[in-house]
């Protein structure tokens, strides 16, 4: 029959087709039977290459039988979206919690081998060895880093912005060295889109890199972008409104079927001599924590389109700027005002910080707790000694106050004081605009050695 000839095109191969087969006359039976409607599955294969999921159910009437089909793709799609949206979020809580632990480690790690090399002279046998753990440390702290930026997206630092040179950037960075080309076609009347144009720029550039690495015997890389609007066409963006449409279309291989509800799952590579798996994943984060979306479709044999929405702002909002809060002391800081006191949960970030901190003339509170650090400083007020400034860490488990309330609290009885906000999180809003949270500094772990007395010292210097 005609509907069995077509069903027999839109599933060409034959386990497809025969569990199609059976799925139909399963249906038919049922309704012969108990009249019931069922409803079967069907995934059509296009003549373009694209995948179709269609919703099928069958009816009979003496003589006359009744198909009925209905294209299910695009709420397939928002439901396999929603789906890949939670498993991310729920990977990415426990790669932030990951990360923060790494990053606390690191830093004993890190600060300890730079501490211990300032001892040695560079004509040492073991300085060169403890250069090279530095540098690989250096390293690991990066991936944590960019583990970082996937699970939580980053603390959006957002301003309007063209995406036209942030594309040029990241397709240059990629292509360089390459026997990949590029073809841009950004028309100038693209909308400004809110964007922290950090974040983007780093979504841009592992989409491109991905395209470049997919196409190792080189091809064409071409960025299209345009601007839309969810009442002039369908869009599978979150909101209606207006969006700039960017499309990243490579010349590659395609991805195989059986990959492609992994793209955006961290650590999933099929290039492992080459990449993290961490690239598309971050993609797809940062470009969703911006209201956007980020999808593909990919031919095999033909390459890859990775297609990216994000909000445009037309008109006044384009113009619209932000203050950023700055905190300046008047009062010089006296050479006898020398106390530090330091606030970590990490028993090896505090005898690290007393170490370096002591070596270079300081006298040193150390403390596990917001509680703690209150009490000591409160006490140093009191004793008409107080403290030169205080290094907070930004997250203490267990319940009590953080870094942030504790400042809060030691600013509330003395306004003058002099706070550091430090975390693994680098990514944290604190961290990005401390100056807004009360603090004046923001050392980001792990840190070296030296990063400590030289931002003690910049304090000294600019009150000075």
């Amino acid at each position: 029959s005609t509907i069995n000839d077509w069903f027999s095109q839109i599933c060409p191969d034959n386990d497809s087709r025969t569990h199609l087969d059976e799925m139909r006359q399963m249906v038919m039976a049922a309704y012969m039977n108990t009249g019931n409607v069922l409803n079967y599955d069907v995934k059509a294969h296009c003549k373009d290459g694209s995948i179709r999921y269609l919703a099928c159910s069958h009816l009979t009437n003496g003589e006359q039988h009744v198909d009925i089909i209905v294209d299910m793709t695009e709420r397939e799609q928002l439901q396999q979206q929603l789906i890949r949206n939670e498993k991310l979020e729920a990977v990415g809580v426990l790669a932030a919690g990951i990360a923060h632990n790494f990053n606390n480690a690191l830093t004993g790690v890190m600060g300890f081998i730079s501490f211990a090399r300032k001892f040695l002279d560079t004509t040492h046998r073991s300085h060169g060895y403890l250069l090279s753990a530095e540098q690989a440390t250096n390293r690991a702290a990066g991936l944590a880093s960019q583990l970082l930026t996937f699970a939580k997206g980053g603390a959006l630092s957002k301003k309007p912005a063209s995406v036209v040179q942030l594309v040029e950037e990241a397709v240059c960075l990629a292509t360089s060295g390459s026997r990949v080309v590029s073809h841009l076609d950004m028309p100038s009347s693209l909308h400004h889109v809110l964007i922290d144009e950090n974040q983007i720029c780093q979504a841009f550039s592992c989409i491109c890199i991905n395209a470049v690495q997919a196409m190792p015997d080189g091809g064409t890389l071409t960025v299209r972008g345009r601007n839309v609007f969810t009442a002039d066409e369908k869009l599978p963006v979150p909101n209606e409104g207006n969006y700039v449409e960017l499309s990243f279309e490579d010349q590659g291989c395609g991805i195989p079927e059986e990959h492609r509800d992994k793209v955006f799952l961290p650590y999933f590579t099929t290039k492992a001599l080459v990449g993290t798996g961490l690239g598309l994943a971050t993609a797809y984060s940062i470009i969703t924590k911006h209201g956007g979306t980020l999808l593909f479709d990919s031919r095999i044999g033909a390459g890859t389109v990775f297609t990216l929405y994000l909000p445009a702002i037309i008109g006044s909002a384009a113009m619209q700027a932000t203050e950023e809060i700055k905190k300046i002391w008047q009062e010089p800081i006296l050479p006898s005002q020398s106390g530090i006191l330091v606030l970590d949960d990490e028993e090896i970030i505090r005898e690290f910080a007393r170490e370096v901190l002591e070596d270079n003339g300081y006298r040193v509170k150390t403390c596990e707790t917001g509680e703690e650090a209150l009490a000591l400083y409160q006490q140093s007020i009191a004793s008409g000694s107080p403290f030169l400034a205080a290094i907070l860490d930004l997250t203490i488990p267990g319940g009590g106050i953080d870094g942030k309330e504790t400042a809060q609290q030691i600013l509330a009885c003395d306004p003058a004081a002099r706070l550091i906000v430090s975390s693994g999180y680098s990514n944290e809003a604190v961290m990005q605009n401390y100056a807004a949270y009360g603090f004046c500094a923001a050392v980001t772990k792990p840190y070296q050695a030296d990063e400590l007395p030289r931002v003690l010292g910049q304090l000294r210097g600019s009150a000075g």
